[in-house]
Formats: C-alpha cells, structure tokens, sequence
C-alpha cells in the first residue's frame, strides 16, 4: 500500500507538469543560452535564473576553490572539518569501527554510513562497509564541496540520514592553461600536483595528478611514553599515494555529455595502539579505487530538461597483519593477507520539469549494484555478497512571492543478490517523504523549516560479514530542521538553526556471551543547534567565519551503560580569520576545537571512557606574485599545522599529529 501511494503520487506530478506546461513561462532554450556560458558542472547544475531547491530550504554550506587554499588542506577530508556538525576522524562511530585508519565523516551524530558522499553527482563508496575514506580526493581536483543537513531531498536515494555531500571536481574553459604546485614538510614529506586544462568551441578538458610520499608524522612534545610508544615520529605513520584524474566533455548552452575518470592508490601503515599488550599492527599493503562516469544532460523541449549519470568505482584494497610491532613477520604464517576486490555500477536519472511560475518537478531513477569478493587470508577460499539497490521519486518545487517550497516522495528498494551462505535474508523497502519551506520576509531575513522521514539500508558486512545477521531492517530517522539567516549589511551574515532526529531500528550489536551479532535493538535521538557568523571588513581585507554546534545524542539501548552515543562530542568550535593585503601576501588562521567525547568499551567491563577536550590552531602566510599581465600567477606559501604543538587523541590510545610545518609554492600559468 505505501509503494502503491508513491506510485500514484508521482504519477499525479508527471501529469499535473504536462498540464502547467502550456501555460508556463518558458525556460530559456539551448538556443537561447550562451555556448560559453558555464551553466554545468558535472555534479552541479545550474539553471539560469534558479538555484536549486535543495539549496533553499534545507540546511546548506558550501566550500568553495578560494576557501580550500585560504585553509591549506591537501584533501576532502581536511577540508569538511570547517563544516558546521562535521566530524572527520579515524574514531570508531557506532558500526564504523575504523580499524584501518581511515578518514571518515560523521554528520550530525550520524554514523559515515548514514551520510551519502557523492563526486559530481555520483555516489561513491567502498561498498562492503559503505563509507568512503575521504583522504583519497586531494584539493587539486576540487571545485567546490556542497554540504545538505537534515531533511535533504529525497531524490538522492536512501542512506542519506544525517546528510548529502557533493564534491564537484574541476573542469577546463578557454585558453590553455597549466597549473604546477610542490611543497616539502616535516619528517620528509613530499607533496605535488600538477593539472592542465582549458576549452574551445563548446568542448572542455581537465587532467590533474596529485601525489604525497612522507615518512609519517611527529606527536606532539607534550606526549609520555607508553607501552608501545617512545615519542617523537609515529610509529607505522609512514605512507605514500598517488592519484590520477582526467575529464573531457562537449556542451551547448544545457545540453551536453562529459566523461569523468580516476585512479587513486595508497599504501601505508595504520598507527596501531600505544597501550594494547597486543596491539594490531596492519599493514595497507595495496589500497586502489578506480572510478568512470558519463554526464549527460538534454535539454528536450522549453519545459523539459534531463539529466542523467551512469557510472562504474572498483575498490581493490589489500591489508596485512603483522606479529609484532616492528612489522616483521606476517602473521597466520605468512598468510594474514586481506583482500577486497569489490565493484559498485549504476546509473542516475533526473528529468525536471520546469514550470515557469508553476515551479518545478523533479523525477528521479536510481539504481546501484554491489559485488563484494572477499578473501580473508591468503589462499582462503573467496567469499562473495551483492545487492541492488532501486530509487524511485519525485520532488515538487515552487517559488510564491517570499515563499519557496520543497515537498517529495521516493520508494527505496534493497534487494540481496548474493551471500556465501543460503541465507539470503528478505529483501527490504522504505518509503521516504521529505518537505521545506522558506520564507523571506525582508530581503535581509530567511525563515526555513523541513521535515523529513529517511531511510537506510543495512550494509553488506553488517548483514554477512563474520558476526552478520542476514534478517536485518531498515534503520529510520525522522528528521526536522529549522533556522534563520540574518543578513542585514552586505558585510555581515548570522544564520542558525536547530536539528531534532528521533532514530528507530538502529543497528546494534547484541551480545551473546563473549560474542555478539548484529541486530535492530536500538533507537537514538540527536538533537542539537548550529550557528555561524561570517564579517567582512573593508571590502574584503579582513574576512571572519566561526561556527559552533552543540549536540546532545540519546542511546536507548538497554543494554548500554552509556545512554549517549560514542564518540559525539556536545560542543564543536571552528573559527577562521583571514587578513588580505593590497600587494598580494595573505595571512589566513583556523582555530578548531572538539569537546570530550565518551565511549562504552565493546567488550565484558563495558567500561565508560572519555577522550579529553582539545583544540589546535592551523595558520598560512602566503604572498602572490602576477606578471603577463595577470594571466600567469606564483603563489609562495608557509603554512604549520597544530601550531601550539597540542597533544590530543582522535581515537582511543591513538596519538595524533602534532606540530607540522610545510613550505612550497603553486604556479598558474
């Protein structure tokens, strides 16, 4: 009956948009649109006239090219860290266990599984855990990172509950252009990039590559020796990356078809614990992701305009377990070698339809595939999951004198197409609804409220990894929204709002014994307010921005001691300065801080621990030089990193960095 309402629902929509649309003020056509004009990114569509509803009623941010410099981050996940509600760390969330070290977002308390990470429009995940390590996407193939809270749009698909973050890779337009950046730092770490890129006649191309090769990183000089640990640089910290991209694509004003492809590999150690009598010392011996996509937008008619993204990501990740600390001998002898070779495909389709004075309505197709191949240990037997994953939704749009209003509906369908055993489960489906309104009062004042009911699938380890349970459902949220955003001069800007999610058939682990399995025994509620101020003085010389967000998690688990969630912290701060001189030098600080953040140990003491309070401050001087006039640019740069040299902990027993100062230069010519 609820797939049956959704059906019709939408069936309604489409109608109702062929009916409006004789009477609806045109929508400029490809013909009436400037070939040169840049309306399309990949991931980023942009009609002229019209943002996107997403944009409007739901809560957004945005880090643009400018602010990736101005904070002197080397990829996606240094860079979110400035998002109001954002948590980057390799800590353990809830079902993320994190024993790779990876850098994985939490949103709004949410664990990464709960948030869709999206490149150019196109989900992108490892897909036996469903997170992604964001370290893998440097700054140099960055355009911009747009960030959705809360209830956002239904048409991304399910697994969005705390959120949606799209990241739009950079593309060519114009002359030729090449750009060259280096930089060296503490305990020998190296880093490059280099990109050319540029346009002609309605076609556009962009080649990046980007690489980093360190020995590791320095704890901070307030660090005490322990069990493991003597000081000074981090034991298995040392890695090196390389990453590779290319785009190329061909556009008329809003049609137009891109191809998008990448590579990135990694290999390095995972800094095991300073504590443990027997720490786990792993080895990420081959970490590769390998991802291909094809854009295509259509603009059929003055009222009909499509939108379409098909994709393919391999992820062939190797990890290995060591005996001892000094990463000696392997260990099962010499067979404790892990390996992922996992694949995900699908495609997106968006037809929109635009109405003019009518609004907007949006359809949406997904669909995804996972292939998991699993080998535990060398020579092991090879085990293999998959499933599908089905979206269909609509979303109605509609701007009224002050008003804009969102209101959509999706049914999600997760089929299991494959376990290692006969037990394959029962397939699931969700049906998710979401609607935003935001009112304008003054030109000054935005007034925002939404609502949503979310849904998310289990993922494949947790319904057949080694403690799964194949009989999983769904996790829900039902999320709201509302805020301000006050801006009454151009060189100031207040904006805040308060989130509430009530969280049901949360997936926990159920002990059992000295084991456990996983099962939908909890239920969850976050709620908390975001805040953000942002001046600027002098016509921009000096620029402000600070945001701080307070949270409170609920755990309803009976079985927990705890009754708040691990590792969420009530308090986060970032504030950054940014002081811009006439002669081309700049000086930008970050100041970033965490409140403490308390765990329940996973094992029989269920021991409450807490991970202290810290707050580290980053700072960059830079001075540009311009010549041909101001077609060719030098930028040289000295930016430190934790500059008080703080001691603090973003995961159990596991220091993180202290003091790290690096100097180089980027050329664009």
């Amino acid at each position: 009956m609820r797939r049956l309402s959704v059906v019709i629902l939408l069936a309604c929509l489409s109608v109702a948009s062929f009916a409006m649309a004789e009477e609806a003020t045109p929508t400029p056509t490809p013909a009436e649109v400037s070939p040169d004009t840049p309306e399309f990114t990949p991931g980023d569509v942009i009609v002229i006239g019209r943002r996107e509803p997403a944009e409007v009623v739901a809560s957004f941010q945005e880090l643009t090219e400018d602010d990736l410099r101005a904070l002197g981050v080397h990829n996606a996940a240094e860079a979110l860290r400035a998002i109001a509600g954002a948590r980057v760390d390799t800590a353990p969330t809830s079902l993320s266990a994190n024993g790779k070290n990876e850098s994985l977002l939490s949103l709004r308390g949410f664990d990464p599984r709960d948030v869709i990470i999206l490149i150019d429009g196109v989900p992108v995940y490892e897909p036996y855990f469903r997170v992604l390590d964001l370290r893998q996407i440097p700054v140099s193939n960055i355009a911009k990172i747009t960030v959705m809270k809360g209830p956002t749009s239904v048409l991304y698909g399910p697994n969005a509950l705390g959120g949606v973050v799209n990241i739009v890779t950079k593309r060519g337009s114009g002359p030729p252009r090449g750009t060259v950046g280096a930089s060296y730092g503490d305990v020998n770490t190296w880093q490059g990039s280099g990109a050319v890129l540029g346009g002609y006649g309605g076609w556009d191309y962009f080649a990046n590559t980007a690489f980093t090769n360190s020995d590791g990183f320095l704890m901070s000089h307030d660090f005490g020796r322990t069990r493991n640990e003597q000081g000074g640089l981090r034991e298995n910290s040392d890695y090196r990356d390389l990453f590779l991209a290319a785009n190329v694509g061909y556009y008329r004003g809003l049609t137009g078809l891109s191809l998008t492809a990448d590579h990135y590999q990694f290999a390095g150690g995972v800094p095991f614990s300073m504590e443990a009598v027997q720490p786990g010392t792993l080895w990420r011996e081959t970490w590769k992701k390998t991802a291909l996509a094809l854009h295509g937008q259509w603009a059929a008619t003055d009222f009909l305009l499509v939108r379409a993204r098909a994709f393919y990501t391999r992820f062939f990740n190797t990890i290995t377990t060591y005996e001892d600390t000094a990463l000696s001998t392997i260990a099962a002898g010499g067979d404790a070698v892990s390996t992922y070779d996992n694949d995900v495909y699908g495609y997106v389709l968006l037809p929109e339809f635009l109405l003019g004075d009518f609004g907007s309505i949006t359809l949406s197709h997904i669909y995804k595939r996972d292939d998991i191949h699993l080998q535990d240990e060398r020579g092991a037997e090879w085990n293999q999951f998959g499933a599908e994953t089905y979206c269909v939704g609509g979303e109605y749009a509609e701007h009224v004198y002050r008003f804009d209003f969102t209101l959509g509906a999706a049914d999600n369908v997760y089929r299991r197409t494959q376990t290692p055993t006969t037990d394959l489960g029962r397939d699931n489906d969700a049906v998710d609804y979401q609607a935003g309104l935001a009112y304008s009062p003054v030109d000054a004042l935005t007034l925002r409220v939404g609502a949503a009911h979310k849904s998310a699938f289990p993922d494949l380890k947790t319904l057949y990894g080694a403690n799964g349970n194949p009989n999983l459902k769904p996790e829900y949220a039902y999320n709201v929204d509302a805020g301000f955003q006050l801006r009454p001069l151009p060189q100031w800007e207040l904006a805040s709002t308060y989130f509430y999610s009530d969280v049901t058939d949360l997936i926990g682990k159920h002990d059992v014994g000295n084991d456990f399995f996983y099962e939908n025994i909890d239920r969850a509620v976050i709620q908390g307010v975001e805040s953000e101020l942002r001046l600027n003085f002098f016509r921009g010389l000096l620029l402000f921005d600070a945001n701080h967000t307070w949270m409170r998690t609920e755990d309803h688990e009976p079985h927990r001691l705890l009754h708040s969630l691990d590792f969420r912290p009530a308090n986060t701060v970032f504030v950054d300065g940014r002081l811009r001189l006439p002669f081309g030098t700049e000086l930008d600080a970050q100041y970033y801080y965490v409140g403490e953040r308390r765990y329940e140990l996973p094992d029989a003491s269920h021991s409450i621990r807490t991970l202290p309070e810290y707050g580290i401050t980053n700072a960059r001087l830079s001075h540009t030089l311009r010549w041909d006039e101001g077609r060719t640019a030098c930028e040289f740069f000295v930016q430190a990193q934790n500059v008080f040299d703080v001691y603090y902990q973003d995961s159990p027993e596991k220091a993180a960095a202290g003091r790290n100062i690096t100097a180089g230069f980027a050329l664009d010519f």
